[in-house]
Order: C-alpha cells, then sequence, then structure tokens
C-alpha cells in the first residue's frame, strides 16, 4: 500500500489514508499534493474544523485519516 491513498474525492476536499500521525502532518500532504493536485493557487490545506481532526485508521494499525480541503 502506498504511503498516502485517496479514500474519497470531491470538488472541494479530499478523505486521505497515509502513514504520516499528526505531527507529520505535512508529509501527507506534499504526498497527496503528488498524487492529486487541486488545481488551486494555494492546494490542498488540513481541514480546520474539529469533526475532521485526524483520526487513528479503524483498518490498518500505524495509518491516519486526514481531511484536507483546498
Amino acid at each position: 500500500m502506498e504511503d498516502t491513498v485517496i479514500i474519497r474525492e470531491g470538488l472541494l476536499s479530499i478523505q486521505v489514508c497515509s502513514i504520516h500521525p499528526p505531527e507529520q502532518i505535512e508529509k501527507a500532504l506534499a504526498d497527496l499534493n503528488r498524487i492529486s493536485p487541486s488545481g488551486t493557487e494555494h492546494g490542498w490545506v488540513i481541514s480546520d474544523c474539529e469533526t475532521h481532526s485526524p483520526v487513528a485508521c479503524a483498518d490498518y494499525n500505524g495509518r491516519w485519516h486526514y481531511v484536507f480541503v483546498c
């Protein structure tokens, strides 16, 4: 499995599963921008909504789920 995998992609948001823990969010974001660039001037950023906080992956130990917005 790749370091960062897209789970769901929408027009303004994207959900990913990544090996990078929250303290390494920049690495997860760099992976995402290589996989699926947003096409906007500022690119993808981590969602600041508390309900979208990084959460541990329920299926794979040591992976995290993130929501990014553009």
